[in-house]
């Protein structure tokens, strides 16, 4: 199930990442907590109260909850990519950069 969601969402963000295996093996490299939205989310703006940048680059924004701890990776378009702990996150964002 998780193998055929990655397939999906890196088929959907390989426009934008470039090719559509680079999430996809990014995410299976990982190793870690990560889930992929099933399809690509527009991030309200009034959620923004909630989440605190922690790291980023490139316009892409890496974020923690204020209240769950859950961090995910917001792109420069305010499209919602992943999310899980902060150490995938990371470990996904530097990926995604190295390969992008």
């Amino acid at each position: 199930m998780v193998g055929t969601i990655v397939k999906a969402v890196a088929t959907v963000l390989g426009a934008t990442l470039g090719s559509a295996g680079e999430l996809e093996k990014a995410a299976k490299e990982c190793k870690k907590a990560i889930r992929l939205p099933a399809v690509p989310v527009k991030v309200p703006s009034w959620d923004k109260k909630f989440w605190n940048n922690i790291g980023g680059g490139n316009g892409w924004k890496i974020q923690q909850h204020m209240t769950t701890n859950i961090v995910r990776i917001v792109d420069n378009d305010g499209i919602l990519r992943a999310c899980g702990t902060e150490e995938a996150m990371e470990e996904l964002f530097n990926k995604l950069i190295k390969n992008g």
